[in-house]
């Protein structure tokens, strides 16, 4: 088996091997793991910056499910299939960091471009649609409640 060339990759793959340890096999043949996938982060040592990222390659090449994410005092509860591919998993698209932070940045420098250049505040703009929105929302479960026979007393006005 080739070993990945990005950590992503290579967690991906330590946490899919040691998920299969930890599973039991249902009736149907199919391994489940229940438990905390924090823990098997934290065991295997990996940053805990790298969650999301390798539960979504596992999730995406088909090398997981899960039924439930785990909560408080609730479990993940994850059916294991087939094996990541390793590479599949060198792919870059697959397993490259989010560019997140900067598309904030690139989307903050526009907004701050677009109201330099024409009088318009877009943060005050998108508060009054989610207003008008609410108050749309509210007035329309209104109309369907009152015309299922019930009060429309509940809903309480919005006032922005």
């Amino acid at each position: 088996m080739v070993e990945p060339d990005n950590a992503v990759a290579r967690h991906s793959l330590a946490v899919y091997d040691e998920l299969v340890k930890r599973a039991t096999a249902r009736e149907d043949g199919v391994l489940e793991f229940s438990g905390k996938l924090t823990a098997v982060f934290a065991y295997l040592g990996i940053s805990s910056a790298m969650y999301s990222r390798v539960r979504r390659v596992l999730i995406i090449s088909g090398s997981i499910e899960i039924l439930q994410k785990g909560a408080g005092g609730q479990p993940s509860i994850i059916l294991i299939h087939d094996a990541p591919d390793t590479e599949k998993l060198s792919d870059p698209a697959l397993t490259s960091a989010r560019r997140l932070a900067t598309m904030v940045v690139q989307l903050e420098k526009r907004v701050a471009d677009l109201e330099a250049r024409i009088p318009f505040n877009v943060l005050e703009t998108l508060r009054d649609f989610e207003v008008r929105l609410g108050r749309m929302e509210v007035a329309v479960s209104s109309q369907k409640n009152v015309s299922d026979g019930e009060s429309s007393s509940e809903y309480p006005e919005t006032d922005g």
